[in-house]
């Protein structure tokens, strides 16, 4: 296509995509026959495979020692059994730490329950003095340094975020390479992350660049209350920019590239160290198909979904843990939902409500959900969250401690420190973590905190009582309260009979929490006519609530895949008609359009002083890239063809026939022929990913002739009809080559391509209004007014009944078209009709 000048570089972006699976939260009303693996009629060796080894490769490859089976005759009977299962990866990026689980199953089996699942342990990067206390720990903080220089930050190809020259400040791309001052020679330095990370921040505190990033995940909650905990990392961001390490792009809004470029450098060793341990399972093969789940916190901002989702699925193409990845994306609280409603003994009663309260870190979640037809659905009410996590209470603390430091006289004690090798930020960081380690966990309202710094006098020591303690956890503690009063209350305008409130996430075990939320319970009981139990996972349970999110994944996964079994053998989603629903979202194509400012109010208001950088080298004629909206927000989606656009590129005679189309989202009404960039398009959202088909079979069987007419030099005009189609879940893509108006039959190469490309597609149930809510007037029916409002990802063989919203782009091979070009895009063949899910 021929490139296009602009007055304003576009802010390009495109990263490999994969498909993505809906998870519906009425999964449980299909059950496979079979409740678990454990009921299951399987043999010893199936058994055997059901059942893999727990923790470290080693430990892994110890656990099969006793049995009386050779290695080389289980492998050869998993290798048999290998091609009918499939493997089940959850990941929970978190504020503070990171956690992965995963499991295997049968592919026409039941669906793995919380004893099958394991967690990867072992981090391989932790320092060797504490590897005996970690070794078994099944997370690794979410903590990352970056060495001294950019040029010691190595990273694969296909990892490096590339943005257009435009979109850098000035002299971004000159690195300033700025020699180590630490404890590391320039030539150890290397990227470090969780354990290790953590260890190197104490040991070279005081002279070590600011290079350690930490809390990274708040980066992608903008909040006000969440700024005031990132000013230390946007000030070591800052400084891996001036050094070349990220790019330091010129606009705000392209800062998500920076978020990519961490994310994907911290997820890296990660995966690798997933697939380690996977290795040394002996079902694990790496041509078996993986669902990849990975979850988002509900306050997370529709981009930051994006940049979490595309940073994923580049890092797996780099690692492969899999031949045939799937991902599927899953918001935390229902994840958490999952796990925690298999691992409970007490099971909710039919008709019975509950809230899920994921306190983690960083943020604290809710979601209610109803046991509706023993399927538990969201009760359909809004969702709440606040960032009030137990990073609050940590800082709280250091703030607490700073004070009484500066009120001793803070330069006595640091010239003390200095005397002693030691700085009054390393004690301050050390006192800090101690506190949170032996203190935060089990302060339960009367324990004094006595933080021991260096140079202090035995005879004057640093003492808070319970009450200076406590006023450490104020913030956190009336967030929770006030997070979970919201769904209450919601429930009790709707008339929900809710009887639990669960609690899951490292936070939910401070005694502190749970007495503060008792109270709050009780306070409410007049309520609701009953007391609320406040539920909590067994400690002890090696899967305990501090990762259930991250099991909670592999369980959505699995039972999404039962279900669509299920369905494609009694054939549930193709005897019943597609659903006509209501468009939540805005869709619109980006066009090149000739400039007629007669006929298109948004060709009038384009500066026309800008119309020169427009003028297309190939024709010489001026073209703007406008967005043609195809369905506004509120619409109805009748199942059929969604719309019918008639497409034109032109090449050069040297050029290959690569069309390549973008799509846009927005939340509200939008209209069509203004440019991209116009503040009528303000609210429009590139989906990040973009259509790409080569048609250069066209040129090879030479039934293009070169047009030269009013234009500077000959060109080869390629036309394609593109249609695009709406079934009832997702919307699927098809091109039509045309010559002179007759359509140009396809290569038999060609003719069974299936393009693994999908656009995503944001619903509501015809029957509910976009802005219906739930008044304290309205009489309750649970027929009427209980509706499932998941926010999960969609897939092909989808049940109608489970939609909703769903992420931006399906296709693992997906691209969007980019001036700076990037690599690993794979080009396609004619599009037909698409397999993947929105």
């Amino acid at each position: 296509m021929a490139r296009i000048k602009h007055c304003k570089k576009r802010p390009w972006a495109f990263m490999e995509s994969s498909p993505s699976i809906l998870e519906s939260d009425d999964h449980d009303s299909y059950q496979h026959p079979y409740e678990t693996n454990d009921q299951a009629p399987l043999d010893a060796d199936d058994d055997l495979l059901t059942r893999s080894p727990s923790t470290t490769v080693s430990q892994g490859n110890a656990a099969h020692s006793h049995r009386d089976l050779s290695e080389s005759h289980m492998r050869t009977r998993s290798d048999e059994k290998a091609v009918h299962r499939i493997g089940l990866l959850g990941i929970d990026f978190g504020t503070e730490t990171t956690g992965v689980a995963y499991a295997n199953a049968k592919s026409d089996g039941p669906a793995v329950k919380p004893p099958d699942v394991r967690c990867v342990t072992g981090w391989r990067n932790a320092p060797r003095s504490d590897w005996e206390v970690y070794r078994s720990t099944p997370y690794v903080p979410s903590e990352s340094t970056y060495p001294s220089t950019s040029q010691q930050m190595v990273r694969p190809e296909r990892l490096r975020v590339k943005l257009d020259m435009d979109k850098l400040k000035l002299g971004a791309m000159q690195s300033n390479p700025i020699p180590s001052t630490g404890k590391i020679s320039i030539q150890e330095e290397r990227f470090l992350y969780g354990w290790e990370s953590r260890a190197e921040k104490r040991t070279t505190y005081r002279n070590a660049l600011p290079n350690a990033i930490s809390l990274l995940k708040l980066r992608l909650l903008p909040d006000q209350e969440t700024r005031a905990l990132t000013t230390d990392l946007e000030a070591v961001i800052r400084h891996l920019k001036d050094i070349g390490t990220l790019p330091d792009v010129e606009d705000e809004a392209d800062e998500q590239f920076v978020n990519q470029q961490m994310l994907q450098d911290y997820l890296l060793p990660v995966f690798q160290q997933t697939k380690a341990q996977l290795q040394g399972e002996h079902w694990y093969k790496e041509d078996m198909p993986f669902y990849i789940t990975m979850t988002w916190p509900p306050m997370c901002s529709e981009e930051s979904r994006e940049v979490l989702e595309r940073a994923c699925r580049n890092v797996e193409s780099v690692v492969q843990i899999s031949h045939q990845p799937s991902f599927e994306f899953a918001a935390e609280p229902e994840a958490a939902k999952d796990f925690v409603l298999d691992s409970m003994r007490n099971d909710v009663s039919l008709g019975e409500s509950f809230v899920v309260l994921d306190c983690g870190g960083g943020t604290i979640d809710a979601h209610t959900f109803t046991n509706h037809r023993h399927a538990h659905r969201s009760s359909g009410i809004r969702r709440a969250g606040k960032c009030c996590g137990a990073r609050f209470v940590k800082e709280a603390a250091r703030r607490m401690l700073v004070q009484e430091l500066e009120r001793r006289n803070w330069q006595n004690i640091g010239n003390a420190l200095e005397t002693l090798g030691s700085s009054i930020e390393e004690e301050i960081g050390a006192a800090v973590d101690h506190f949170e380690v032996n203190l935060q966990t089990c302060f339960s309202g009367a324990e004094d905190w006595r933080p021991r710094i260096l140079g202090i006098l035995p005879k004057r020591p640093i003492v808070f009582n319970a009450n200076d303690v406590s006023t450490c956890f104020l913030h956190s503690l009336d967030g929770a309260a006030e997070v979970m009063h919201d769904q209450l209350e919601q429930a009790r305008h709707a008339g929900l009979y809710m009887r639990k409130v669960i609690l899951t996430g490292g936070f939910s075990q401070s005694p502190a929490l749970r007495t503060r939320l008792q109270k709050e319970l009780r306070r409410r009981k007049m309520d609701f006519g009953e007391s609320i139990e406040l539920v909590s996972l067994d400690t002890q349970h090696m899967n305990s609530s501090e990762n259930a999110v991250a099991c909670g994944a592999v369980l959505r996964a699995s039972n999404a895949h039962v279900r669509r079994q299920f369905e494609k053998i009694y054939r549930t989603d193709t005897d019943q008609e597609p659903r006509e629903r209501i468009a939540r979202y805005s869709y619109g194509v980006l066009r090149r359009e000739v400039y007629q400012p007669g006929r298109y109010i948004g060709h009038r208001k384009f500066p026309k002083q800008c119309l020169k950088n427009f003028k297309n080298a190939v024709n010489g004629r001026i073209e703007l890239q406008t967005i043609q909206w195809l369905k506004q927000k509120g619409e109805d989606m009748k199942p059929g063809v969604f719309a019918e656009i008639k497409c034109a590129h032109e090449f050069d005679t040297s050029s290959k026939f690569v069309c390549e189309e973008k799509f846009y989202v927005s939340d509200k009404t939008m209209t069509s022929h203004f440019d991209e960039d116009s503040t009528e398009n303000r609210a429009a959202r590139s989906v990040l990913n973009g259509l790409e088909v080569d048609l250069s079979f066209l040129k090879d069987q030479g039934v293009l002739q070169l047009e030269d007419q009013d234009r500077p030099r000959p060109v080869y005009v390629v036309q394609y009809l593109l249609r695009i189609l709406y079934n009832g879940d997702k919307l699927d893509f098809q091109i039509f080559p045309q010559v002179n108006g007759t359509k140009v039959p396809m290569p038999d190469a060609l003719q069974n391509t299936l393009v693994d490309f999908g656009l995503a597609a944001h619903f509501y149930e015809r029957e509910i209004h976009p802005d219906q809510e739930f008044r304290p007037e309205q009489e309750f029916h649970p027929e009427r007014d209980i509706h499932p409002e998941r926010e999960i990802q969609s897939e092909p063989h989808i049940h109608p009944e489970s939609e909703t919203r769903a992420d931006h782009m399906g296709g693992r091979n997906g691209a969007a078209l980019s001036p700076g070009g990037v690599a690993n895009r794979k080009r396609i063949g004619p599009v037909f009709p698409s397999r993947t899910g929105i």
